[in-house]
């Protein structure tokens, strides 16, 4: 009783917060849609609107068309796309007739969609008058008018004049607050959002638990105590957070926007709550895998099991994905500085703190100076699913070396978690972190003689093995095979079928190694010009052949040691330093350089390339780099300030190489981005330019 009673308390207080956050609120209406309507008199020639959904530009409208003989005909438009005819209705003016409507968007809501096909079916007094398939647009639940038409265009005029009434009897006219009474929106609340009173009641628990816990005010000197002993990783974050955000936004600062091709994931978190994995064909386009009539991604699931919470709650729904890269990439400079702390402590137990230097030219490398930050460059589920991965990837890594450290503590639960999730994200990330792991489950299960230990740490890498092969499990539970994501099936391939008969149906080819390993590790793929940004992406010199090679999608990328230098020195110079000073970081310095070849051969073997690709090496380069970091640290003082100087400079350069291709790709070379800040760089770019002119 005790407990009881604090969780009721906030469960009423929170429900009453969601409730005023709901009250425009409207459920879809029972399926199908049941009216009567009287039509009016003498309106030979017109057309009126019976029903309209959505918004200017993504409208859908169901009109009825008057005929001089007495007829009407019915008519679906869809904006911007040809309309659907019924075939001609007599009808008695003045008289109730019956009208059964299906109309996709009455029930494609956020967080309400639907198995079947999309189609529309119209039935007058019994007889099926109009059944085809249809597209459509997501609305939200107050986009909804009977008999007015408040979004002009072409389909129909303004207003019906004649009457319509429900299933109830009720004459219905108006925007979706005429349309529902109190009663019909509870009903309609508890049968289409169930997982918002599941939530509310998993959150009422939680902070019933949690709260007595928390520890009041004597937890404040605390937490600043941290933030002062941090604050070198705090000073450092903040200017790369910005800098993204930025970029993410293009400039607006704005975080709420409908990215085009950004709304997958939303679609995806809506099909994991009805327990499937196929999404609509409007919300993968192009790039969808289609089996037996449905439509998947090839992307994981990680970023929608993310967006679970506000999908629940129909929180600004497909236009939060600039807000949840912004906080992924927060993530993973949070990791990465975990892993450094992780690697001091492995150093100098007593003193776990990395030096500020150290957690500034960390945080700076991989916030400014990698291809976290180039993946900012556009808001879209590629790079999401990249950078998600990533952020994943090193977490795993830092409760991996935690569990190194510590054979004896549950570190691997959380570290396998999170690899699971990486997978489930981008394949390539994942598969480097569960194998770090699972390396030092081998390891601590050498080291252990204790067979409850051994026994545990074996189970451990077994459980890697297992979440590394989910990818492909998800596969079978798509298309009922393990290749995780057949080429055979994907939509640009099938449309061109020479494609796929080049790479020979298979996504990896041992003969495409060579060229990846040139393309990833050697080429310097990038020239200087006069002119802003004065560094581009591409070069004149002569790439090898590789004529054996099977690359499908050769996109322009940079190698890593000048797209990401100040980390690769780190992962490789600054590995081999700490490595032959400090004994305790050779066995975490190994396993980390182990776990990267199965992820870097996979990379090397497939068919297309791409400069956001180098973002899958980041989990290993961060890792290895904090160590060779915490080593480096070690050095005599004369041969610290050297380096401290070198790893500074090339920090500042692979800042600003990476700034300058980041924001030529995204105001010149990607779509997607909106027009005006594409004009707005052309006239920066301009200025510059004049400025830095040299006189006749």
């Amino acid at each position: 009783m005790r407990f009881f009673r604090p969780w009721v308390f906030w469960f009423v207080a929170i429900a009453a917060i969601c409730a005023v956050g709901r009250r425009d609120y409207y459920p879809p209406p029972l399926r199908p849609l049941r009216l009567e309507v009287v039509f009016p008199t003498d309106r030979a020639g017109e057309s009126e609107p019976l029903i309209v959904t959505g918004r200017v530009g993504e409208g859908d409208f169901i009109s009825v068309d008057y005929g001089a003989d007495g007829t009407v005909v019915f008519a679906y438009d869809s904006w911007a796309t040809p309309a659907l005819n019924s075939s001609p209705v007599k009808i008695t003016p003045g008289q109730r007739q019956s009208l059964v409507i299906e109309m996709p968007s009455l029930w494609t809501l956020p967080g309400v969609l639907h198995r079947e096909p999309p189609r529309v079916r119209i039935t007058c007094d019994g007889r099926e008058v109009l059944d085809a398939e249809a597209k459509y647009y997501l609305r939200r639940s107050t986009e909804l008018w009977f008999g007015e038409n408040p979004l002009g265009g072409t389909a129909c005029g303004t207003t019906f004049h004649g009457r319509i009434f429900n299933a109830a009897g009720r004459l219905v006219r108006g925007d979706a607050r005429a349309c529902f009474t109190p009663t019909e929106r509870i009903a309609g609340w508890l049968r289409w959002n169930s997982w918002q009173l599941v939530s509310l009641a998993a959150l009422a628990f939680g902070l019933a638990y949690a709260w007595p816990r928390a520890g009041g005010r004597e937890r404040w000197p605390r937490i600043a105590a941290a933030a002062r002993a941090h604050r070198a990783f705090l000073l450092a974050a903040a200017p790369c957070v910005a800098a993204f955000w930025w970029m993410a936004s293009y400039g607006t600062g704005r975080l709420v926007y409908a990215e085009a091709f950004g709304e997958f994931y939303d679609f995806q978190a809506v099909s994991l709550l009805q327990g499937r994995l196929d999404v609509p064909a409007s919300a993968i386009g192009g790039e969808a895998f289609v089996f037996e009539g449905k439509y998947y991604g090839y992307f994981g699931p990680t970023p929608a099991l993310l967006r679970l919470p506000l999908v629940i709650f129909d929180v600004g729904f497909a236009q939060l994905i600039r807000g949840y890269m912004l906080l992924e990439f927060a993530a993973a400079l949070i990791a990465a500085y975990l892993l450094l702390c992780e690697a001091t402590r492995l150093l100098r137990p007593a003193q776990p703190t990395p030096s500020a230097w150290a957690a500034a030219v960390l945080t700076l490398a991989t916030g400014l100076g990698s291809t976290l930050f180039y993946l900012g460059s556009r808001p879209s589920i590629y790079h999401e699913a990249i950078l998600c991965g990533a952020a994943c990837g090193l977490f795993c890594a830092w409760a991996a070396l935690r569990w190194l450290g510590a054979p004896d503590s549950r570190w691997w639960l959380g570290s396998l978690a999170c690899g699971v999730l990486a997978v489930q994200a981008r394949p390539p990330a994942g598969l480097f972190a569960l194998m770090l792991l699972g390396l030092i489950a081998l390891v601590n299960a050498w080291r252990d003689p204790r067979a409850r230990s051994r026994f545990r740490a074996l189970a451990v890498g077994g459980l890697c093995a297992l979440g590394a092969l989910s990818f492909h499990a998800l596969g079978y539970l798509k298309f009922k095979n393990f290749e995780g994501a057949p080429l055979r099936l994907s939509i640009p391939y099938t449309s061109d079928p020479t494609r796929l008969t080049y790479v020979e149906g298979k996504s990896f080819h041992a003969a495409n190694v060579p060229y990846g390993f040139y393309t990833y590790l050697v080429r310097a793929h990038f020239h200087f010009e006069g002119k802003f940004p004065w560094v581009f992406m591409g070069s004149d010199a002569p790439a090898p052949e590789f004529p054996r090679a099977r690359i499908d999608l050769p996109d322009s990328t940079l190698a890593l040691p000048y797209a990401m230098t100040a980390l690769l020195l780190l992962a490789t110079v600054g590995g081999v330093i700490a490595a032959a000073r400090e004994p305790a970081l050779r066995l975490p310095i190994g396993l980390v350089g182990l776990a990267v070849l199965p992820m870097a051969l996979a990379l090397f073997a497939a068919i297309a390339t791409a400069q956001r690709y180098t973002g899958d090496f980041c989990p290993w380069l961060v890792a290895a780099g904090a160590c060779g970091l915490a080593g480096i640290e070690s050095l005599p003082p004369r041969a610290l300030r050297v380096t401290r100087l070198a790893l500074a400079l090339a920090v500042l350069w692979g800042a600003a190489l990476t700034f300058a291709l980041t924001l030529r790709y995204q105001r010149e070379i990607v779509w997607g981005v909106p027009e005006d800040a594409r004009h707005a760089y052309a006239e920066f770019a301009k200025r510059v330019d004049a400025l830095f002119a040299r006189p006749r």
